[in-house]
């Protein structure tokens, strides 16, 4: 045992003996002076034990430490200094098995100690000569007579002493469970020279001066407190032992499937479930209901997403490093919306959901979006037009129709949405619209009209691809049929803007080519080849 600094006392341990006397062990304690003596039990499971303490009394350093007994109950006697100011020497018994350990005082000078070398509760002997315990053991025995018997030592048991002894399992089911990773500083106090900071290895273990390698991954810092105090009780006596985690590990978990942000991610030690979706940025709109928790070596744990997302702690588990979660994607209860809106793709159908829900989850429609020709695909294949125009437009809430599962919403691009204006004006070229427009107004999209020949253009000319022809209402509008079903409208431009009355204004379609020819051509036959092309170019 080792002893923190030399101590100053008026009495030194001078002798310890063991014999075997009568099928007992008897361990003798001598001293230079008056032994005034403290009783204190320590019970651990190996090996029980039973300490006497030495008030005002050193150990000298060259003095001997420890005698090897191994008889009967007594495995050996280790004494040494515990305590420098006040003085204390600590006399220590290693037993085989918890038995009724005899001690008395027969000199002021001399204890002895009485250990059965049998596992039978001895009896105490009957030559052994009586004296007086003085007032420094506990009260019951201070008290007793000087002819009453001397104190008996309890039967030492294997029960859990504070600090020494087997760790509280239901504390430590709560505690933080120490494992790879993890940094510790270990010190006991009076030897500085034994505090080191280690880490716990791969293999769980940490290597520590004088008692050398120990397990500590599993354990709480509780419980392996008070295994460091066994081991180093081995060396110093009543070690007082501290243990700090200075650094705590992280784990490492993954998540696949539909959350924001599949991968692995690095945990703090206690984190749970939730704080791994979390960390992922949570599920998407298409995830399964039910997903499923991967540990190493063990079956899956199929987990509610509902219930978890809901706050139902017990399915909150958590995560010890190295666990998967895997997150399914639902390829039933969903719906498609596809084409011209903002965030394409698939959504889960939560409850009744409608066609203005599906267009909401998905962002809404772009500005190529075709209202009028937008559609609905069921699973079944039949094709169903969603009339988006009567819905957006008119509000005519009949056409929010409910959506079923495995539903296509397409929604194209108009292609129809402009108009082409060639010929002599500032900005010839593609112009969309989006409303209907007059010719006027179809001139005025280009930039207006602008000479480029000798003369200003009297006639504009409209090639309709769908054939429709204006009504009576444009008396200066000539229509001559074209190949494919198309439509030349000839329109008297001089006359159109001299005509205060706006019915005589012909109105442009999507899809229409606007002509305002130079004039240096000359013959419908050039002009038709031009318009001819541009036909063919547009189509």
């Amino acid at each position: 045992m080792l002893s923190a600094a030399p101590a100053v006392a008026s009495s030194r341990l001078a002798q310890v003996t063991v014999k075997d006397s009568s099928g007992q062990l008897v361990i003798g304690i001598v001293s230079t002076g008056q032994i005034r003596v403290r009783l204190t039990e320590i019970s651990t499971p190996a090996p029980p034990r039973v300490t006497i303490d030495l008030l005002d009394t050193v150990v000298d350093a060259g003095f001997r430490r420890a005698i090897e007994v191994n008889k009967g109950n007594v495995l050996r006697v280790r004494f040494g200094q515990f305590q420098d100011r006040p003085a204390i020497a600590r006399i220590v018994l290693d037993l085989v098995r918890p038995v009724r350990v005899a001690v008395k005082r027969t000199a002021p000078n001399i204890l002895t100690v009485i250990v059965p070398m049998q596992l039978v509760t001895a009896a105490q002997p009957k030559d052994a000569p009586s004296a007086p315990v003085t007032a420094a053991q506990p009260k019951s025995a201070a008290s007793a007579p000087a002819q009453s018997k001397p104190p008996v030592m309890p039967a030492v048991s294997p029960t859990s002493v504070p600090g020494i002894g087997t760790p509280n399992v239901s504390q430590a089911k709560t505690a933080y469970i120490l494992g790879p990773g993890d940094v510790l500083e270990v010190s006991v106090w009076g030897y500085a020279d034994l505090t080191r900071v280690a880490a716990i290895r791969p293999d769980g273990k940490i290597s520590l001066p004088l008692v050398g390698s120990m397990k500590a991954a599993g354990m709480s810092v509780e419980m392996l407190t008070k295994l460091l105090v066994k081991a180093y009780a081995e060396y110093i006596i009543s070690p007082q032992v501290t243990v700090i985690v200075k650094e705590f590990r992280k784990i490492q978990v993954s998540v696949l499937g539909q959350v924001a942000r599949p991968g692995t991610y690095t945990l703090s030690p206690g984190a749970r479930l939730l704080d791994l979706i979390s960390a992922a940025g949570g599920t998407t709109d298409v995830a399964q209901k039910e997903a499923e928790l991967l540990r190493p070596g063990e079956p899956p744990v199929n987990v509610d997403l509902d219930e978890l997302l809901a706050g139902v702690q017990e399915i909150n588990f958590e995560l010890k490093g190295g666990e998967t979660l895997v997150v399914p994607e639902d390829l039933v209860n969903i719906v498609n919306v596809a084409g011209e809106v903002v965030r394409p793709g698939r959504y889960r159908l939560k409850g009744q959901m409608r066609v203005i829900d599906a267009l909401l989850l998905a962002g809404g429609l772009t500005e190529k979006a075709s209202v009028t020709h937008a559609s609905l695909v069921r699973s079944s294949r039949e094709t169903l037009p969603l009339h988006l125009d009567a819905l957006l437009l008119r509000q005519e809430m009949s056409r929010n129709i409910p959506l079923q599962a495995g539903d296509i919403l397409m929604i194209p691009e108009e292609v129809n949405n402009k108009i082409y204006v060639v010929g002599d004006v500032n900005n010839p070229g593609a112009h969309p619209v989006k409303a209907d427009v007059t010719l006027l107004q179809a001139i005025a999209i280009a930039g207006g009209p602008v000479q480029r020949g000798p003369g200003t253009a009297r006639v504009v000319h409209v090639l309709r691809r769908n054939g429709g022809v204006p009504g009576p209402t444009v008396p200066a509008v000539s229509v001559e049929a074209l190949p494919n079903g198309a439509a030349l409208l000839t329109v008297d431009l001089q006359a159109l803007l001299r005509s205060a009355d706006a019915m005589q204004n012909l109105a442009v379609q999507p899809g229409d080519v606007v002509v305002v020819p130079q004039t240096t051509l000359g013959g419908l036959q050039v002009f038709l080849s031009i318009l001819s092309g541009i036909f063919r170019f547009f189509r």
